[in-house]
């Protein structure tokens, strides 16, 4: 995380872009660093696209809480990759890090998230549909307060997909959630999808993402 915000602070040091003109598009572990990011640093963002996120670090790992309650930790993740993601019941420091870095643990209220599209599929053997769902139902429920709601949309993708994009609440940043009810890791969007998802992610990324000086 602490490298991606680096590469983006040059760029903006270069005038090649500027906080609140970054886009960004990230799919799976790659999400959990650029969600973290977006903890870090929400104004630098405009929007961004999440594929079948692993925004839950805390549960996934099965890292502790401050009172030393374990939670999930069997999850089929990491389980069996602790040499890469660590384990956090044999070393307190990684405990600390899942916790602090968490995308979804550490989502704050009244804080000016960028508009946000996220994809789950129900047969995801990787990252569980329920990560990307209670994310977004979180970031939603961040935002800011008195906002009127919108209608929600359904339609049908293809490939007989069923296909439900739910909009956010009006007066924040939008949070959209694609949901396919067949899918599996890498079944939408860039990561697998067919062109017309694509199209959708990058649709939503153009539409969010104001033109320098526009104003």
């Amino acid at each position: 995380m602490s490298d991606l915000l680096a590469v983006l602070q040059h760029l903006m040091q270069l005038g090649v872009t500027a906080p609140g003109l970054i886009a960004g598009h990230a799919a799976s572990a790659g999400a959990l660093t650029l969600a973290a990011a977006i903890n870090q640093q929400p104004e630098w963002f405009s929007a961004v696209v999440l594929e079948a996120p692993y925004v839950d670090w805390v549960a996934g790992t099965g890292a502790v809480t401050e009172a030393g309650m374990r939670l999930v930790g069997d999850h089929v993740l990491t389980e069996h990759e602790t040499d890469e993601w660590g384990d956090p019941w044999e070393d307190p420091a990684v405990a600390e890090l899942v916790c602090r870095l968490c995308p979804y643990t550490n989502l704050r209220a009244g804080v000016p998230y960028p508009a946000v599209m996220l994809t789950a599929g129900l047969e995801d053997s990787r990252v569980p549909w329920w990560m990307p769902v209670k994310y977004a139902a979180k970031l939603r429920s961040m935002q800011t307060k008195g906002s009127k709601p919108t209608n929600n949309s359904r339609s049908s993708g293809g490939h007989g997909r069923d296909s439900v994009r739910e909009a956010g609440t009006c007066g924040a940043a939008e949070v959209l959630l694609q949901f396919d009810a067949s899918g599996s890791h890498f079944s939408m969007g860039l990561s697998g999808g067919n062109l017309q998802d694509a199209a959708l992610q990058q649709a939503f990324l153009i539409t969010h993402t104001p033109c320098e000086g526009s104003g």
